[in-house]
């Protein structure tokens, strides 16, 4: 089945800029949510390769799309319109693969790249070897965190 990319965010320019992106540069399926609620109401995440989500939604503000998404293990890349260290901060204690600031130029190569970069590391396999307990779990969590397939001994 091919892979879906899932966009959450209320500013429905975004949401279509970003599917035609992904559509013309990837060729994948998007769907896409513009509130908490309507996210919630998808039926399931099985098929959904990655989502791309804005920090701050109308019913969501202080990240809880990403909270759920991530609790579905789906990976999450995060976009914000809001950059300031408070926030920037809140965004990275979360388990996402990467976070990128609305306004930087050149936004949607950048998209273009990650999610290239998350679909590649998808079908990677990364042995790990350390002997360390504490260093070895915290590096694959890490690694699966990037969506690396990891292996350990």
């Amino acid at each position: 089945m091919k892979e879906k990319i899932l966009v959450v965010d209320d500013d429905k320019f975004m949401v279509k800029a970003i599917t035609k992106l992904i559509d013309r540069h990837l060729g994948l399926e998007v769907l896409s949510a513009y509130s908490f609620y309507e996210l919630k109401s998808l039926d399931h995440f099985k098929n959904i390769a990655l989502a791309i989500s804005d920090y701050h939604l109308p019913d969501a503000e202080k990240g809880e799309a990403i909270d759920y998404l991530i609790s579905k293990g789906v990976p999450v890349i995060v976009l914000t319109a809001t950059y300031d260290t408070s926030t920037r901060k809140k965004i990275l204690q979360k388990d996402i693969v990467d976070y990128l600031p609305k306004s930087i130029p050149q936004i949607a190569e950048h998209i273009v790249e990650v999610i290239k970069r998350t679909l590649k590391s998808m079908n990677t396999k990364v042995l790990v070897v350390e002997d360390n307990l504490t260093d070895l779990k915290t590096m694959i969590h890490y690694l699966k965190i990037m969506c690396f397939q990891t292996r350990e001994t």
